[in-house]
């Protein structure tokens, strides 16, 4: 996210070389959908974070956003139009059969989960036992849900979880132990 005013060159000679080899051939797009590191600053709300409150950042370049993030959900749609209507225009949609998103850890959608063998292993310190996210915008849509799952109703939801919440405010994403002792670490 965050094109530049060349952005689609690359894309653009690319796609020639591969007319030029088969002008039949049909492929699948990759698309990258991760944030520039940028975004640490200017959406500190929207950022991953630990249930200690520490910010994740994977490398200097890129940004671990949020999943319930509806800024970077809206970014990602403007840019993903923005591509389209560019392939459009330069009038090799046809070539296209669809696109593959990338997004999360390693582009699969997962958690920032700690990578196995990975060279660099401090880059996911930060996750080694992060199970949910802990972000202001996370915990804002918990909160969020809860309050529709019971009908607003937060002696509802104590009765239904087992606590003494006084308001929905109160009320923060499982931390890991508490996810994962839950059965099917799954929220009743």
């Amino acid at each position: 996210l965050g094109f530049k005013p060349n952005a689609y060159s690359n894309l653009d000679a690319r796609i020639k070389v591969l007319q030029t080899m088969s002008p039949r051939m049909r492929f699948l797009l990759n698309v990258n959908l991760f944030v520039p590191s940028t975004w640490y600053e200017k959406y500190p709300d929207e950022m991953l974070t630990t249930e200690d409150g520490q910010a994740v950042q994977m490398s200097r370049k890129r940004a671990a956003v949020s999943f319930v993030s509806t800024r970077w959900r809206s970014e990602a749609g403007k840019r993903l139009a923005e591509l389209i209507a560019h392939i459009d225009r330069q009038g090799y949609a046809g070539s296209i059969m669809g696109f593959v998103l990338f997004f999360g850890a390693t582009g699969e959608w997962n958690m920032y989960l700690p990578q196995a063998n990975h060279p660099d292993p401090a880059r996911y310190a930060a996750c080694a036992n992060m199970c949910v996210d802990h972000a202001p915008v996370c915990r804002r849509a918990f909160q969020l849900w809860a309050r529709k799952r019971y009908g607003g109703e937060i002696q509802v939801v104590n009765q239904a979880w087992g606590k003494r919440y006084t308001s929905f405010e109160e009320i923060r994403p499982p931390k890991a132990l508490e996810f994962l002792e839950s059965e099917y670490a799954v929220f009743h």
